[in-house]
Formats: C-alpha cells, structure tokens, sequence
C-alpha cells in the first residue's frame, strides 16, 4: 500500500486537512491502483522550523502572516487578531512590528536608566534600520518607562542622523506614549524640523494606534 509523509506548517483547519487528503489519495490510487493509501501529516511549531539560520518563530513576515501561530485555534472558522512580531530584543527595549496596522513600536523599558548617550544612538540606529526594512508608515514610542537623560546635542542628532532616514522611508505619522497623568512636553505633539511626519503624543496604546491608523 502506498505510504506518503507531508511535514508542513500548522494553520489549516480540519475540514481543508480532509479535503487535502482526499484528493491525493484520489491522485495516489489513480496512479497505482493499489488502494488503502496513508497519508501522515506531520505539523511543526515555529519554534521547530528553522530557514537560513533563522528560526521561524522569530521571522516577522511568518507571523505577521498568522503562520506558525500557536496562540490561534485553527480549528475555527476564524482566528484571533494576530499579535504584534517581535523583530528585535535586547536590555534596552523590544522593537515590534504589527503587519495588519503596519506600525512599529519601540518599548523602552525601565533598564534605560544605565544607558550611555552612546548606546542610545546606537538603539536608534537599529530601529531606523527596522523602519527602512519594514517601509513603516506608522511609528509608536513607547516612553513609559524610558529613564534616559541624553544631552542636548543627541537632539541635533537624532535630526541629522535618524529622522531623515525616517522621512526617506516614508513614514507619515509618529506618536509617543507617556506614562498615564505624566506632563508631555510640548515637542512632543508637534514634529521637529526638518520632520516630514506628524507627531502627537499619547497616554494609551489604544489612543496612540487610533491616531496612527486614522
């Protein structure tokens, strides 16, 4: 009797895994006349899947996608809303990237009271890249917890040296989230110059995405 192996990424539902299955069977039996065809399916985990040295789990595009989900229940007709990917982790802060609304978000945390002007740059620096990778339109700074003191010129800077690529990336809306009842300085909800996108800030997520998806 014929035997066939598939290995493949969960997501289908049962309903498309007994189609599926019926027609190979279909074609397999059509081919040999043999009969009583067994078809395994083996399904891996993201975190199980690797392709060029990277594992699935950590790809943005794969769970942007909603592949490779183990939060959703494929055995529904609909799935949950997809969570943000994680693209970049480290001391300092989580960068995430959420395809459906298409923002990328920097959470600072509170770690960033150890930071040097230095490392600082250095964190901009890789979120400009994530930015011009992603093509972000919608960028979301998340400052509850940012502890840092850089010096004035880091502001000049960051001009020169971040903001531009944010513009030659397109980005059209920025917005900052403080901490709840906290005194946003003024800056904060209006662009600097040079900037070719809007800034507001926010003391929600949910107000901040509202704004940014507007």
């Amino acid at each position: 009797m014929p035997v066939v192996f598939i290995e493949a990424p969960p997501g289908i539902r049962t309903d498309a895994k007994r189609k599926m299955v019926e027609k190979i069977t279909s074609a397999i039996d059509e081919a040999y006349h043999i009969g009583n065809t067994l078809v395994f399916l083996h399904e891996y985990a993201p975190d199980n899947v690797a392709m060029g040295g990277r594992l699935q789990s950590e790809n943005p595009k794969v769970a942007a996608e909603g592949q490779f989900d183990p939060q959703c229940d494929y055995n529904k007709p609909e799935t949950k809303a997809m969570q943000p990917a994680q693209l970049h982790e480290d001391k300092f802060l989580r960068i995430l990237w959420d395809e459906q609304s298409r923002i990328i978000s920097i959470v600072w945390r509170p770690e960033t009271s150890e930071m040097t002007d230095e490392e600082f740059k250095s964190e901009l620096t890789l979120f400009a890249e994530q930015v011009e990778e992603m093509k972000a339109p919608r960028i979301l700074v998340d400052v509850s917890n940012f502890c840092h003191k850089p010096d004035p010129d880091v502001g000049q800077w960051r001009l020169k040296n971040i903001s531009t690529r944010y513009n030659a990336a397109g980005v059209q809306r920025f917005a900052f989230v403080f901490p709840k009842d906290s005194q946003m300085e003024p800056m904060a909800n209006q662009p600097s110059e040079g900037e070719q996108f809007l800034t507001q800030a926010f003391d929600t997520h949910e107000q901040a995405t509202a704004w940014l998806t507007a």
